[in-house]
């Protein structure tokens, strides 16, 4: 089973999440089929075999690569499970996964004591006095199907009782026990980030997670680029999963410019927390948040509202600790310390600049694909820092800018850097962009005016359309560190990048790039104004 094939599939994540293995009969249109929801909703890739097959046929391979490539099995002991010499070999399969693979199995004891599994008593001994006379010449098949009981019965698992408490209470505890052992999405990069741990730590301590019976809003304040998304993003995909829903809203600053993007936002809240479409569409805020307090009253939910600059989206987004259930945990991002105020937050959390030493990282890492700097650049990647003045966005783009130039190029730059001193953050990341092509900076102008958050594909063929080479040019932007390719495909940028591009636009050819109503409107007024034969 432990292949090479297979320990490759392990290091790169498994297919699927769960393995389900239970006796049809049993359990399909009951336990099983409920837990099998509840995974799904969950977001827990689960393989289910629903094929009704007959007596004697033998395990197909398809199944047994799916055992092969998920991360969990659990294994749903009933009354007849060992009846099925099909759910058997299975299980014996599923038995040298764990062991070779280190596949993590939960067993699940339904209306079964374990004690019989274990020992193969009862039904079970009764299953077996049948295996033992059909399979007379190959006992060694027998034999290890029961040690393959034996070894899944003595594992930590779910008793369920008849009589004896709600199955979806069961059900519940075994999805939380998945996705607390299940490695997060970007948890790689996560552990990868500079400093995370710490600061991790000191907002699981404010959120006080222990606080049952309360709902505690926290703030991570501070200025941009210091990194409270990130952070706010690392905390989220640690503890979410200990949550009946949760919901992380990227960037409202930017999303709720007007009722129907906070619709929107409000309509995403929903159906992250309760994980289904909520089957209409909000289009009023008013309303949109009388829907929320309905179906999030009693749930005990994980919100983070990122990037908050105004009191209405507070209002709209998540107006009382009322909305939410006992034991709710909200974050809230922002520059803005009156917006704490305003939500009467329980604490807030203020990340400190990194050290030198964790300054002298980032920027390396992005400088020169390692942690220190080599002979000769010492003093210039000192200089570096110091005008980043520790702030990881600037030392990323910084790094980025300067990454595989010589030593007198960085001198030059870090000279004009010197020189201007103006709005020092705005400088670094405006020399990234002096430094691109004419059809770079094009296609950088455009994406921070218009184009943030849309289909990289889409971007691309309109671009191309005005002979920008924009594949090579947003690869450039890319590895300039100037935007971001999301999981989804679509491009992204910090706002404080967003805010360099946009002033250089104002700065340079204010009419050029509109992007606001306002804008639009008074500049139609404007032309429609001054050629009105009527004007005086």
């Amino acid at each position: 089973m432990a292949t090479s094939s297979s320990i490759v599939q392990r290091r790169k994540g498994w297919p699927y999440d769960v393995f389900l293995s239970f006796r049809g009969v049993d359990t399909r249109n009951n336990f099983v089929d409920h837990l099998f929801a509840a995974l799904h909703r969950a977001g827990l890739h689960t393989f289910k075999d629903d094929t009704m097959l007959g007596g004697g046929q033998p395990i197909s391979e398809e199944l047994l690569k799916a055992i092969r490539e998920s991360r969990w099995a659990v294994v749903v002991f009933s009354k007849n499970y060992a009846t099925s010499s099909w759910c058997l070999e299975e299980l014996s399969n599923i038995m040298e996964c764990h062991k070779q693979m280190g596949q993590m199995v939960l067993p699940v004891f339904y209306h079964v004591n374990p004690s019989d599994v274990r020992r193969q008593k009862r039904d079970y001994a009764t299953a077996f006095e049948t295996h033992e006379d059909k399979f007379k010449g190959d006992m060694d098949k027998v034999n290890k199907w029961r040690e393959a009981l034996t070894a899944a019965a003595r594992l930590s698992g779910q008793h369920i009782i008849p009589d004896h408490g709600s199955e979806s209470t069961y059900i519940n505890n075994i999805v939380v026990q998945i996705l607390a052992n299940k490695q997060p999405r970007g948890a790689s990069r996560e552990n990868n980030l500079i400093g995370i741990q710490p600061r991790i730590d000191a907002l699981i301590s404010l959120l006080k997670m222990e606080a049952a019976e309360e709902v505690r809003i926290v703030g991570i304040l501070g200025m941009g680029g210091i990194g409270k998304t990130t952070i706010a993003r690392a905390l989220f995909n640690r503890i979410a999963h200990k949550f009946e829903g949760s919901s992380f809203v990227i960037d409202v600053r930017e999303n709720s410019s007007s009722k129907k993007d906070i619709c929107a936002l409000q309509q995403k809240i929903l159906e992250d927390i309760l994980g289904v479409s909520i089957g209409f569409g909000i289009h009023d805020p008013e309303n949109g948040g009388e829907v929320i307090e309905e179906r999030c009253c009693r749930k005990k939910v994980f919100l983070v509202l990122d990037d908050v600059n105004d009191v209405k989206q507070l209002e709209f987004l998540a107006g009382t600790r009322e909305w939410f259930g006992l034991g709710s945990r909200i974050i809230i991002t922002t520059r803005d310390q009156h917006l704490l105020s305003y939500a009467n937050a329980n604490d807030k959390y203020i990340p400190a600049l990194f050290r030198i030493d964790q300054a002298l990282e980032l920027f390396c890492r992005h400088a020169f694909r390692k942690s220190s700097p080599p002979d000769g650049f010492v003093n210039l990647t000192n200089r570096a820092i110091n005008y980043a003045h520790c702030l990881p966005l600037a030392l990323k783009v910084l790094g980025s800018f300067l990454c595989g130039r010589e030593a007198n190029v960085w001198g030059s730059a870090l000279d004009t850097l010197a020189k201007t001193r103006s709005g020092e953050v705005f400088d670094t990341l405006k020399l990234s962009f002096d430094y691109l092509s004419v059809f770079e900076k094009q296609i950088f102008l455009d994406i921070a005016c218009f184009y943030k958050g849309y289909n990289v594909d889409d971007v691309t063929r309109k671009f191309d359309s005005f002979g920008f080479n924009p594949v090579i040019g947003i690869s450039v932007l890319v590895e300039k560190s100037l935007i971001t390719i999301s999981s989804k495909n679509r491009l992204d940028m910090h706002d404080l990048i967003q805010e360099m591009g946009r002033k250089v636009v104002q700065a340079s050819v204010p009419n050029s790039r509109l992007w606001e109503r306002e804008q639009i409107h008074d500049l139609i007024n404007y032309k429609v104004m001054n050629l009105s034969p009527f004007t005086s």
